[in-house]
């Protein structure tokens, strides 16, 4: 579990996974924030589910942005917490779960 906020506007984004055999089996969500922050936050939950940590760490904001039907310039830091969150999530499960 890993939670993320954005300092300039206070959104955050908390992230749980649970991983089996190296993948993503199940991906959870919480936030706090606009709706583009809720749409991006589900969107990453979506998009990592299924993936191997490996892949997931390669979700780009530019990806996150076009599943959710895109954002405005001004809001594109939602994806962008979206993908802070991922990014922390894995580091978490990595350090309680070293190889």
């Amino acid at each position: 579990m890993a939670e993320v906020t954005n300092p300039v506007c206070d959104d955050r984004l908390r992230l749980s996974i649970l991983v089996k055999d190296g993948v993503i089996a199940e991906a959870r969500f919480k936030v706090y924030g606009c709706a583009p922050t809720i749409a991006t936050g589900s969107m990453a939950a979506e998009l990592i589910r299924g993936k191997s940590l490996e892949d997931a760490l390669r979700i780009t904001r530019e990806e996150i942005s076009r599943a959710v039907g895109g954002l405005p310039h001004t809001k594109i830091h939602c994806a962008t917490l979206a993908v802070d969150a991922i990014w922390a999530v894995i580091d978490d499960y990595r350090r309680r779960n070293p190889e």
